[in-house]
């Protein structure tokens, strides 16, 4: 999406909302391309929402741990 200077000034939240949602946004003067904004490597998603789905998916492909096992991987410990 192109727009000149002045509509970029005059709408600048609503420019970073698109850029939000992963659209860029070329910045021009007089027609010619000056500035682009897009988004960060970290937006969208924040990092920790992508953490928490990364570690919910890892735990969801590990088999359950009974008590049992989880108490002798704890006596195993205190050897």
């Amino acid at each position: 999406m192109d727009v000149g200077i002045y509509e970029a000034k005059t709408r600048l939240a609503k420019l970073v909302h698109l850029v939000e949602q992963g659209q860029t946004v070329t910045i021009t003067n007089r027609g010619r391309p000056v500035a682009d904004l897009v988004p960060t490597q970290g937006s969208g998603k924040s990092s920790v929402d992508v953490l928490i789905g990364e570690i919910l998916a890892a735990r969801s492909r590990q088999p359950a741990v009974s008590g049992a096992q989880l108490q002798a991987w704890k006596e195993e410990g205190r050897k």
